[in-house]
């Protein structure tokens, strides 16, 4: 059942101009696929929206499992597969998984992070190599009114993480962020134009 998604997801990134990554990991496509995974999930869990789903700490885990899934579909936007955990938080990490065992070992480094900030409608991608962060807006309700966010919400709200810890958080515009991304890899391109004599 989980594996029917994998086909739709290389149709979807394939129409949003997935490249290969410049530096660090592209937050515009961590941003996509967090987004595409949670409303797929959403749709597994409840296919009414009227209905109340508890999400329980299994389904969080099998959540997470998606997001791995998600995160290290072809085409790859990161060159090293990829783990992912949830954290206490809510917030989810990306590292680099060596062994490919879905564990973050010891020497695994983080790569990017992804947070909900429900008081702005959004999801702040940050990566934790540079610093930079990028945000997706949600119009609406959109994937945040979903029993699975409100169990996450529920969860940051445990670990003490308040709406106001967004208010100051530094973040490029996802269309800036979209324009420098395309611009480096433009600036990287292989080749030379000069001509052998």
């Amino acid at each position: 059942m989980k594996s029917i998604y994998a086909l739709s997801l290389v149709g979807v990134l394939a129409l949003s101009g997935c490249k290969a990554k410049v530096t660090g990991p592209d937050l515009g496509q961590v941003l996509d696929r967090t987004v595409y995974a949670m409303e797929y999930y959403h749709g597994q869990i409840t296919s009414d929206p009227e209905e109340v789903v508890e999400v329980t700490d299994e389904m969080l885990t099998d959540f997470t499992g998606v997001m791995t899934q998600v995160m290290n579909a072809s085409p790859a936007f990161y060159p090293k597969m990829l783990g992912m955990t949830l954290e206490e938080d809510a917030s989810f990490k990306g590292f680099e998984d060596k062994n490919n065992n879905n564990v973050r070992d010891a020497g695994e480094t983080d790569i990017f992070m992804v947070e909900i900030d429900a008081e702005r409608s959004r999801l702040i991608a940050t990566d934790l190599v540079s610093g930079e962060a990028t945000t997706f807006r949600a119009s609406g309700t959109g994937f945040l009114a979903g029993a699975l966010v409100g169990r996450l919400l529920g969860r940051q709200s445990r670990a003490g993480v308040k709406p106001s810890s967004f208010a100051n958080r530094k973040t490029t515009a996802r269309s800036s962020y979209d324009s420098k991304r395309s611009s480096a890899r433009s600036r990287t391109k292989t080749g030379s134009s000069r001509s052998g004599k």
